[in-house]
């Protein structure tokens, strides 16, 4: 998924037709902040991933130093689900990405441009995943 985001935002396509400022200067050592509104699970998964890339991955959440923010969960499919992140508590430079491919406008996305952040669909991630397959499975 990973790759699929990052190209997105590099490259993107679709309804956002404005690269994302990325780059390879803050983004580079950057760690990765983990959130979830089960506390169980954001503590199972920050210890996987924690053991796996130690001093990398952090669980919990401090937005306002966020430089991006990626919605990898499924809040967001159905119209009542909560927001799985307050926009509100992002930067002013922060961009917010969904993974969500439908509906392709979500709560948080368009939350996002209501701030006139940079907002980036899920919709062509998957799209952005298949050379990595294809490396992957050596085809």
């Amino acid at each position: 998924m990973t790759a699929g985001v990052t190209a997105t935002l590099v490259r993107p396509t679709g309804p956002s037709p404005t690269p994302a400022p990325v780059s390879g200067g803050r983004a580079a050592g950057a760690g990765r902040h983990l959130a979830d509104p089960d506390p169980d699970r954001l503590a199972t998964l920050g210890g996987r991933l924690s053991a796996a890339y130690p001093g990398r991955v952090a669980a919990g959440t401090r937005l306002a130093d966020a430089d991006l923010a990626v919605n990898a969960t499924p809040l967001g499919l159905r119209p009542g689900d909560p927001p799985p992140l307050a926009v509100a508590d992002l930067p002013a430079h922060a961009v917010v990405a969904d993974v969500i491919m439908f509906p392709a406008e979500t709560a948080l996305l368009r939350a996002a441009r209501e701030r006139g952040l940079p907002a980036h669909p899920g919709e062509p991630v998957p799209a952005h995943q298949i050379d990595a397959h294809l490396h992957f499975f050596g085809l």
